[in-house]
């Protein structure tokens, strides 16, 4: 490992005095990251005092200590004006490691770029992409009001591990783009074309999965937009040796955006379409599937004033299926790193919000075309974004951003929902929802808040006899509230804190799904729950990708159902984040 390690220090700085006769002609230019993370975990409370529980906790480690280092070097290579070519290597080490052991070497992006007849743009290998949000969207993750300056930077790790940039899914494919101008009918004729491989085969019975995108946008710069997409996710049935079952999920979407008569600021846009979803050779599938949608929305700019509303009525059927548009984030099956597991039983560790704004592990790097399961109490409105089936409703919106004055940025989201078809009994869930974000800066002073409020309900069954009314009856309600402050104590320095409230109490029934997406039972979940996370600590910005933090953070989780997990957790933790 040490001679690996020598030989790589060797090879990048033969690159970079290669890069250096290169570098009067601008042919080759540097890009990267890097990272120091170092973090002292300890866990305590009622789960390890005998006087609480009958049976402590004797078997789980209270302290952890750990981190890690990672570099990353980026080349941008242009061997001529139409052409670049980028390539990012990255050196990766645990903490727990010495002399050489943990070091680990991968290939982090690469792609080429460029123009054909400095018409057509191309790019091939790695591509980071979006469409619509019924097409292809990453949606934001749940509790995604995080904005307290002391936590955000946790959030900009996920983000940059995970390749989560402005609703963009990373996929390895190919895709250009080319427009026509075409001024008797539209000032602008834009085409786009995508396909990358969404999953390898195994050669045996999983077969290469491909996603395929196509988009027609005509521009006008007196009225708006609209266009045409079309997404589809297929199997290759070929790639694998012992199977022929294969699957096709075909999407079919119109986009507007257009301005109204009159100069009164006012927007309407929106988006409709349909899904299909067939099987092919496949033991056990249901029949051809489809679904429909539409969302409209009529957004209007106040006069002389930063502030913008919004009003939409959205209805997406139960079986509408976009998989680019439906996928999460956030993987709740998966285990936390830090304590993962707890108690004498070695039960897994329930993920907390502190793990959801802090861990990369829990996230999903692609999607997929199953619904992924979800946790209701963090997030049951829109599970899956606005392409979210089996909802309706009436959303409303109020945002503003300045520069001018103390207030800086207020957004506030709320929605009306129901469920389109009942599931498990007729009776329909009603889903409330409102978010809000504000944001201050006042001399050296900057703060933010963040709430957000959930509710869902169901009438049970009525009028079935003794024993059988109230059945299938839900309520359940869930708050997250976030106060961040940073000051300025000296030029480049701050103080920064932070105080986060989660509360979930009430019930819901999760459906169980098959690999079909069909639902074949309901599980009841109970849940009385509140989480407390408090930072505090310091921030050097070097520049304003340079950045070094270090704080301690206190943690509370509370169970009123299943008490043997409550515990509480220190976290000391330094991290230097850098971007050239």
């Amino acid at each position: 490992m040490n001679m690996l390690r020598t030989r790589y220090i060797l090879a990048c700085l033969a690159v970079l005095l290669t890069a250096g006769a290169f570098g009067q002609n601008k042919k080759v230019t540097f890009t990267g990251a890097g990272r120091l993370l170092l973090n002292s975990d300890r866990v305590h409370g009622d789960l390890f005092d005998s006087a609480a529980v009958a049976t402590p906790d004797t078997v789980t480690a209270q302290r952890e200590l750990g981190g890690y280092a990672l570099f990353d070097l980026g080349f941008d290579i242009r061997p001529n004006a139409q052409t670049e070519i980028r390539a990012i290597t990255r050196i990766n080490s645990d903490l727990d490691g010495f002399w050489g052991a943990g070091i680990a070497f991968t290939v982090r992006e690469l792609y080429a770029r460029g123009l054909i007849k400095g018409a057509v743009r191309y790019k091939i290998g790695d591509i980071d992409t979006k469409a619509t949000p019924y097409t292809l969207w990453n949606n934001q993750r749940d509790l995604g009001v995080n904005t307290a300056s002391a936590l955000n930077v946790f959030g900009d790790v996920i983000d940059y591990e995970m390749f989560y940039r402005d609703n963009m899914w990373r996929q390895q494919g190919a895709d250009l783009d080319f427009a026509l101008m075409m001024p008797k009918l539209v000032d602008e004729l834009q085409f786009r074309g995508m396909i990358s491989k969404n999953r390898n085969t195994d050669y045996f019975s999983l077969p290469d999965r491909m996603f395929a995108l196509g988009q027609l946008t005509a521009v006008n710069g007196d009225w708006g937009e609209v266009g045409y997409t079309y997404a589809s996710m297929f199997d290759i049935a070929a790639s694998a040796q012992f199977s022929e079952s294969a699957s096709t999920t075909d999407v079919h979407t119109v986009r507007f955006d257009v301005g109204l008569p009159g100069d009164r600021g006012l927007r309407l846009g929106g988006e409709l379409g349909r899904s299909g979803t067939r099987y092919e050779e496949t033991f056990g599938a249901p029949a051809d599937t489809s679904g429909s949608f539409f969302d409209v929305n009529l957004k209007a700019q106040l006069p002389n004033s930063p502030w913008q509303v919004r009003l939409g009525y959205r209805m997406v059927e139960s079986g509408f299926r976009s998989p680019g548009a439906q996928s999460r984030q956030l993987n709740v099956g998966r285990t936390p790193d830090a304590f993962s597991f707890l108690t004498n039983q070695e039960i897994a560790r329930p993920m907390g919000i502190g793990d959801i704004l802090k861990d990369p592990t829990l996230y999903n790097l692609t999607f997929g075309p199953e619904l992924q399961n979800y946790d209701p109490s963090l997030e049951n409105a829109e599970p899956y974004g606005v392409a979210t089936p089996n909802r309706q409703g009436v959303t409303v919106g109020l945002a503003m951003e300045q520069d001018s004055s103390v207030l800086r940025t207020v957004n506030i989201e709320g929605g009306l929902l129901t469920e389109v078809q009942g599931r498990g009994i007729d009776a329909y869930r009603n889903f409330a929802f409102a978010r809000v974000r504000a944001g201050i800066v006042q001399g050296p002073v900057s703060a933010s808040a963040a709430f957000q409020f959930q509710q869902t309900n169901r009438d049970g069954l009525t009028g079935q006899g003794a024993g059988l009314d109230g059945i299938g009856q839900v309520a359940l309600n869930s708050i997250f509230a976030e106060l961040g402050v940073a000051y300025e104590i000296a030029p480049k320095m701050d103080i920064v804190g932070a105080f986060l409230f989660f509360a979930a109490d009430g019930n819901e029934y999760t459906a169980i799904r098959n690999s079909f997406n069909q639902i074949t039972d309901y599980r009841e979940m109970t849940v009385d729950r509140a989480e407390t996370l408090s930072a505090l600590g310091l921030r050097y910005r070097f520049s304003d990708t340079v950045q070094l933090t270090v704080q301690q953070h206190w943690r509370g989780y509370e169970d009123a159902i299943d008490a043997q997990l409550n515990y509480n957790m220190n976290q000391f933790v330094v991290l230097y984040n850098m971007f050239f």
